[in-house]
């Protein structure tokens, strides 16, 4: 069963390679653009100051320190590079809908041949959500690597510690949605963007293999199932604005339940008759 999978996965990933490669260099394209159009506002707010440009060796400065900090510039730059992390998993939830209806819609109708292997039908399931998972984790990834690489050189050439510049961050957007997408313990990391991502991308193949096995009606019934997961969770966390052990133990319930709920339902889907 494993070298199925794995096969399949193989099969999944070839499938995708130019979204991935494409999603990954604008990814971090965009990053570069934001991290030097940062720099370049210090360079000539110093500039309309001293009448002197002097690159981003001004950072060393404390006038340079100074415009750095008064202009916030970890706030913007984490903000819009955010963004884009942001826009590019949504990209995924989306393309999460369309791995499998792509199958569907094919002139090969590829998806039938799959259900002929003799082998049970939820491998075709793992296959999906591994190469999903290996998309999402590897924006994730880049997107804090890149966070890292400008944490880095702004520290070392303004001083300015990094852990100073996240505690800055979150400071700004205490009362929003962006704290918490600069955790700082371990367990906020393994909740938001390792198991997060496995229990979204589960619950959207649920409601997809819903709306592809119950004819007429399916697709408002995977409509419904999804949003209806969406707003239980929005119920679990909201008027909360900080992390915390409430909001822990609410993600481990609603994240176990959610993910066994719609690991059952694509289960029986996947076993029963699929509709064009």
């Amino acid at each position: 069963m494993g070298n199925k999978i794995l096969t399949l996965f193989d099969i999944e990933f070839k499938r995708i390679q130019k979204i991935f490669f494409a999603v990954i260099s604008l990814l971090i394209l965009g990053n570069i653009a934001i991290f030097a159009y940062g720099i370049y506002r210090v360079t000539e707010d110093v500039k309309a100051e001293i009448g002197v440009s002097q690159g981003i060796s001004i950072l060393k400065t404390d006038m340079g320190k100074h415009m750095f900090l008064e202009l916030q510039l970890p706030n913007f730059i984490y903000a819009l590079s955010n963004l884009l992390m942001i826009l590019a998993l949504i990209g995924c939830a989306f393309y999460s809908v369309l791995i499998w209806y792509r199958d569907f819609s094919s002139k090969s109708k590829s998806i039938y041949t799959l259900f002929m292997l003799p082998e049970n039908r939820f491998i075709i399931f793992i296959s999906k959500l591994i190469t999903m998972l290996a998309l999402i984790y590897s924006i994730i990834f880049v997107q804090h690597l890149l966070w890292g690489i400008g944490a880095f050189i702004v520290n070392k050439y303004a001083n300015i510690p990094i852990i100073n510049m996240i505690y800055s961050i979150n400071n700004i957007h205490r009362y929003g949605i962006f704290e918490i997408s600069v955790p700082i313990y371990p367990v906020e990391y393994l909740m938001i963007f390792i198991i997060g991502p496995i229990v979204g991308v589960s619950s959207i193949f649920a409601a997809t293999l819903i709306s592809k096995s119950i004819k007429k009606i399916g697709g408002v019934l995977g409509i419904i199932y999804i949003v209806s997961l969406a707003m239980v969770y929005l119920a679990t966390i909201i008027g909360i604005y900080e992390y915390s052990d409430t909001i822990l133990k609410n993600n481990i319930i609603f994240f176990i339940v959610a993910f066994l709920i719609s690991i059952y339902v694509s289960y029986i889907s996947l076993n029963n008759r699929m509709y064009d």
